[in-house]
């Protein structure tokens, strides 16, 4: 990090999933190598660094020394595999985009972040996607297969509908599941339903 020369700025929030990584056991040897020019400088690795250093965890990674400085301008330029690549590569699910999604929602509740929740992307590591279908996959199935058949009907993202689901079946499956159903059938009380807030809820999601 003390020949780390005009590199772009910390993303803080790619730090702290670096950081959660590294302490949960979960950063693995990929072959992505921290890269130095042939003056010595560093030019890709600055963000696993960093997080070594907050984390306080070693790490066992690739270095490569002597590449030309220009290749700085191309580096991290390709494809981005999203969660649900992460999720069928590992050979944990077909890669469905409502799974992943959802799992990324119920774990920004999980970490309390609540205002992150609802995003498109929650601030959360591939890795810990993975980890989290493998604690509850057969709960998940269940819920993201049910949220993909009746979302439409209220007009809601599956995964959001999915993530609702999933918590309230921790408690009570049959009963939450009935709940849901009547949710999606709009079969509504008064302005107290419980299943109408819910409804309400979903639908500022999409």
């Amino acid at each position: 990090l003390g020949r780390n020369d005009s590199n772009r700025n910390i993303r803080p929030t790619k730090l702290a999933q670096l950081v959660r990584d590294m302490q949960g056991g979960r950063f693995a040897l990929t072959g992505d190598s921290i890269k130095f020019d042939l003056n010595g400088n560093l030019i890709d690795g600055q963000h696993r660094l960093t997080a070594v250093r907050d984390s306080g965890i070693p790490i066992e990674v690739l270095v490569v020394r002597g590449l030309a400085p220009t290749v700085r301008a191309v580096i991290d330029t390709g494809a981005t595999r999203s969660a649900s690549d992460a999720l069928r590569i590992a050979g944990k699910h077909a890669g469905s985009r409502s799974m992943a999604a959802a799992i990324r929602i119920l774990l920004a509740i999980r970490a309390g972040d609540i205002a992150h929740a609802g995003d498109i992307a929650p601030p959360v590591t591939h890795s810990e996607v993975i980890a989290f279908y493998d604690q509850w996959a057969q709960l998940l199935d269940y819920c993201v297969a049910f949220a993909n058949r009746t979302s439409r009907s209220i007009n809601s993202r599956p995964a959001a509908l999915a993530a609702a689901m999933f918590v309230g079946a921790q408690h009570d499956l049959s009963a939450f599941t009935a709940f849901i159903t009547r949710m999606t059938e709009l079969e509504f009380g008064d302005d107290g339903d419980p299943a109408r807030s819910l409804y309400k809820r979903l639908k500022l999601l999409r």
